[in-house]
């Protein structure tokens, strides 16, 4: 299994912290997410997806592939590598790699976002 990677530049190199909003921010097992920090989600204290948006990331990269580049080239390559890829409620997700892609298909192409997720999250299910 595959993970994207996050750019350092995304990660305070003194703390190693990802940018996490802070608790009062978290309302029961939903996040609100801005623009300047990801979403994580934990279920029973266990960190299974990140949410990303293009803003926040400074760079998302699977393989060389930025994942907030061109939209088609990024889901075409993403569906090479991932046979097992499917669509569901406007989300492209790859289980294969731990990805998702929202906001990649016209018209809402500038509304992207990306999940990483890992092995116990229910979408890891080819």
């Amino acid at each position: 299994r595959m993970l994207a990677s996050i750019q350092p530049a995304s990660v305070n190199q003194n703390t190693g912290d990802l940018g996490i909003r802070n608790d009062s921010e978290i309302r029961g097992n939903a996040l609100e997410y801005g623009q300047t920090s990801p979403a994580l989600v934990f279920v029973d204290d266990a960190l299974i997806e990140i949410n990303l948006l293009p803003e926040i990331s400074g760079g998302l990269f699977l393989d060389g592939l930025d994942l907030m580049a061109k939209e088609r080239d990024v889901v075409a390559a993403l569906r090479k590598r991932d046979d097992a890829a499917k669509e569901r409620n406007g989300l492209i997700i790859f289980p294969r790699l731990g990805i998702a892609l929202s906001g990649f298909e016209p018209p809402q192409a500038d509304q992207k976002a990306v999940t990483v997720f890992g092995p116990n999250h229910p979408w890891s299910t080819p």
